[in-house]
């Protein structure tokens, strides 16, 4: 099962286009377990023990993608503001992976990434930028 949590809009250039999305994945034998496991929904019912969620924006700052449009290499400017564990995923608008997701551990920092996509098709990818298992989605232009 895989569940969309949230998502809103930001700016991608001049325009605000940019959605953020926090996702998760439960395998079957997870959703089996959640489904079947009755005393475990008595007990994620009581929220009093409970520590707010982390949002992926307060770990990942200041992400661009530089230049958006791209022609040739896609820069990923960052901030994050504590150890992260990070990864980059770009789709095209199909959902088909064109550059598979390598985890990266990361101290705080500022960070530059690069993706090449001068061998990619014009049209809008998708980059799933993934922080300590949350989602940050992200529009790319390829012209």
């Amino acid at each position: 099962m895989f569940e969309t949590v949230k998502t809103t809009t930001q700016k991608i250039g001049e325009e605000e286009v940019e959605d953020r999305v926090a996702s998760f994945f439960f395998s079957t034998a997870d959703q089996k377990a959640i489904l079947t496991d009755t005393a475990r929904w008595e007990q994620e019912d009581d929220l009093s023990n409970t520590l707010p969620v982390q949002s992926v924006d307060d770990i990942l700052t200041n992400c661009k993608l530089v230049p958006n449009p791209v022609t040739n290499m896609l820069n990923i400017d960052y901030d994050l503001l504590q150890d992260a564990s990070i990864s980059f995923s770009l789709h095209d608008a199909a959902g088909m992976a064109k550059i598979p997701p390598t985890i990266i551990q990361r101290k705080a920092g500022h960070y530059t990434e690069h993706l090449q996509m001068s061998s990619f098709t014009n049209g809008v990818y998708i980059l799933y930028v993934t922080v300590n298992g949350l989602v940050k989605t992200l529009h790319v232009l390829k012209k």
